[in-house]
């Protein structure tokens, strides 16, 4: 049986941390870094796993390079995006797939940061193996996580989303989505709650104005986004049919309800 060497694997380790020297693969917008060593670390990695010795001596073909043992390199990495970019165009695109379902697995609850990191894998995953994560799927989670920004949510862009198709199964985001758009519609929730103790009409108003459009929608995908603003925001029908008279709110006497 072939084995790689725990002293050299750590060799690529070294080797790759320090030629990507502090570098991200991936931009704040979720983009692929075009000043990144991309070819550096792929041939870094090339050049490691093909002349791995087997017992007799001969150099290992790329066949011989099965994904586990590339897997295996890449999840021992302490920074997994970084290790996807230098190593992830040696797996066959469903190996790297099943890899960042490992990944997504990891995550215990709901953590929007974390999913920014395997959504910056996904993004490197689909620069080096395009077939393992489509480029709509890539486009789908990128919207899904700016609309879920805990500093500037939008959560009329995160309905927007839902209603223009549902998220199917197969995403690597699918489990998570739901658990997101309920944070999201939550802290709208509240922001709206805040604004009318407040008094502060106008801006409630343009909080809260895209909800009338979902509330006369009839498609699926405005059900679909009536559920998860029913389970998060109870008073939202009230926001969606309101239509303040700003010159009797000003007494800031009225109310929503």
């Amino acid at each position: 049986m072939l084995s790689f060497g725990h002293r050299h694997s750590n060799n690529w380790h070294q080797q790759i941390q320090k030629s990507a020297e502090g570098r991200q693969p991936v931009l704040e917008d979720f983009l692929p870094n075009p000043l990144f060593p991309w070819d550096t670390l792929r041939s870094l990695t090339d050049l490691y796993l093909l002349k791995k010795k087997a017992k007799k001596n001969e150099l290992l073909t790329r066949e011989q390079i099965t994904d586990s043992r590339v897997s295996s390199l890449i999840e021992k990495h302490a920074n997994k995006v970084v290790a996807i970019a230098s190593a992830g165009h040696l797996m066959a695109p469903r190996s790297v797939r099943l890899l960042l379902i490992r990944e997504f697995s990891r995550i215990e609850s709901v953590d929007y940061f974390a999913l920014c990191l395997l959504l910056e894998a996904m993004v490197v995953a689909n620069f080096v193996n395009a077939e393992s994560v489509c480029e709509q799927e890539l486009q789908k989670t990128r919207t899904l996580l700016f609309a879920s920004r805990p500093d500037n949510s939008s959560p009329e862009l995160l309905a927007q989303t839902l209603i223009n198709g549902a998220i199917p199964t197969e995403y690597l985001v699918s489990p998570y989505i739901y658990l997101l758009a309920h944070k999201t519609l939550t802290d709208f929730s509240n922001k709206l709650e805040e604004l009318r103790k407040n008094c502060s009409w106008s801006a409630a108003r343009a909080c809260s104005a895209w909800l009338a459009d979902v509330y006369l929608g009839e498609s699926s995908g405005h059900d679909l986004v009536k559920q998860r603003l029913d389970a998060a925001s109870p008073n939202w029908r009230a926001w969606a049919v309101w239509k303040p008279d700003f010159r009797r709110t000003m007494t800031c006497k009225s109310s929503v309800s």
